[in-house]
């Protein structure tokens, strides 16, 4: 049986990513149109198809400072389509592009925590009704963090497994580490830790992909961070201390600080 954290976050490999359309310089944006249906039913069917409805612009960005808007839902399934079918071919993960947004203060149900300086929000989706998630990404490494908080889950093991398995499929995989422990305080959760290093079929790139699921002890609601991190970011790069900064901030916000945080 699939956990549910899995089902709750089967968007990452099913679901589509939100599109976000950056305003020409020195032009700000007008707000996103509000559309509204009052007529009655025809009754008969229209000699012609009704003419599709204009896709809204994005608002201007956010300041450094103010919390980022919460996204509209966009997590519908293909036609058929079951989020927790071992059968449906995966998706890669979205990739950062141009038209990203500035990153600030982020705002999620169960925490909160400052984006690095320099890096940019790539995506911004809703799941199970109103659960944010965000990614994030560094646009000289391309350094990503995808951060959100769900529900209840029993097994953080099985699920990050099965999040490390819908993932490197989009990869060659060199070396992969199971589930294992995350050394969190007993009376404030658990956690786990999976992942995998392989070469970016998409773009040819070595990256490692890692997966941290910390439960929290109140309420058992669940945190999930995933990094990746390209093999020619090097350590003590500035890339690897701005995932430090905000994976400390984001746990620690959620009440399950990681260690050395």
């Amino acid at each position: 049986m699939v956990s549910a954290l899995v089902v709750g976050l089967a968007y990452l490999v099913f679901g589509p990513r939100t599109n976000m359309t950056e305003p020409s310089p020195g032009v700000t944006s007008a707000p996103a149109p509000t559309n509204s249906t009052s007529a009655a039913a025809p009754t008969s069917p229209p000699t012609t198809p009704p003419a599709p409805e204009p896709s809204p612009t994005q608002s201007p960005p956010p300041t450094d400072s103010a919390p980022l808007p919460s996204p509209n839902p966009t997590t519908s399934l293909a036609p058929g389509a079951s989020p927790t079918d071992p059968t449906e071919p995966a998706k890669p993960e979205d990739e950062p592009g141009g038209t990203a947004l500035p990153a600030g203060t982020i705002e999620l149900n169960d925490t909160t925590f400052l984006a690095a300086d320099g890096w940019v929000l790539y995506g911004d989706d809703l799941v199970e009704g109103d659960r944010r998630v965000v990614r994030l990404s560094d646009p000289t490494s391309d350094t990503r963090l995808q951060v959100l908080t769900l529900l209840q889950d029993q097994d953080l093991a099985a699920s990050c497994e099965a999040l490390v398995a819908a993932q490197k499929g989009h990869f060659v995989v060199m070396s992969e580490q199971l589930a294992r422990p995350v050394g969190v305080a007993p009376e404030e959760g658990t956690g786990v830790s999976c992942g995998f290093a392989g070469v970016r079929t998409s773009d040819g790139l070595a990256n490692s992909v890692s997966f941290t699921l910390l439960r929290r002890a109140a309420d058992s609601h669940v945190l999930m961070l995933r990094t990746t991190i390209p093999d020619a970011v090097g350590v003590g790069d500035q890339p690897r201390r701005d995932l430090t900064q905000m994976t400390c901030a984001a746990s620690s916000g959620f009440g399950v600080p990681l260690p050395l945080c």
